[in-house]
């Protein structure tokens, strides 16, 4: 079963941002445990330490990590609970992180297309991976998935880390 209609469900509140990326994910979910309204997506990567380590060791990335209220949604619709998860939860996570570093203050009303790390194709049918449209949108930070799903973004957080 592909699940591509909700990977735009649980689009980005919180921006983080890695500089460098060469220790371990404990590194990355420390970061994220330090935001309580994460906890839900820090108990993701804790459950999951492959796509943890994965996620840690990217480089150059913008992570939109989606807030405890959008994983909630997920979960309550069964999605994280059914089979294939390992591979839902990567792809998931994937299409929150964005290839190169980006500033909430660099995003202008003219959109962008910055490519996600998700290019498997079970569950994105993009050439060459999906991207994910942002803008500034009535003076906010807007994420609009492929299926039009519109995210604000509440808190931009320019860290610097080596995760």
């Amino acid at each position: 079963m592909q699940y591509k209609q909700f990977l735009g469900a649980a689009l980005a509140v919180v921006t983080a941002r890695a500089q460098e990326a060469n220790s371990t994910a404990g590194n990355l979910t420390t970061v994220l445990a330090g935001n309580e309204n994460l906890s839900a997506l820090v108990t993701l990567l804790q459950a999951s330490p492959d796509i943890a380590n994965a996620l840690g060791g990217a480089q150059n990335i913008t992570l939109l990590a989606p807030s405890n209220d959008a994983i909630g949604a997920l979960n309550s619709s069964g999605i994280l609970s059914s089979g294939g998860q390992e591979g839902l939860i990567q792809a998931l996570l994937n299409y929150h992180v964005l290839v190169g570093v980006f500033n909430s203050s660099s995003i202008t009303e003219t959109p962008a297309f910055p490519a996600t790390l998700l290019n498997d194709t079970a569950y994105a049918n993009v050439t060459g991976g999906q991207v994910l449209e942002v803008r500034v949108e009535d003076d906010e930070v807007t994420a609009i998935s492929g299926f039009k799903n519109n995210v604000t973004v509440t808190e931009a957080v320019s860290r610097y880390h080596s995760f």
